[in-house]
């Protein structure tokens, strides 16, 4: 529950998580895709699968 409490604070404050960040997509589908990639691949590859999302997301920035 502290967790909740912090995450609104930040919200309430304007802290925000950019979708370039980690995992979270451009919307709530885009990151539960991602979860389900990391929950697939990811168990055997955590920090693999996190760059494969982030290096996915920075090339079609470009």
């Amino acid at each position: 529950a502290s967790e909740a409490v912090i995450q609104a604070y930040l919200a309430v404050n304007g802290v925000v998580i950019s979708n370039y960040d980690g995992i979270v997509g451009d919307d709530v589908e885009a990151t539960i895709r991602n979860l389900g990639v990391l929950s697939s691949e990811g168990m055997k590859d955590m920090d693999g699968a996190i760059l494969r999302i982030m290096t996915k997301k920075t090339s079609s920035v470009n």
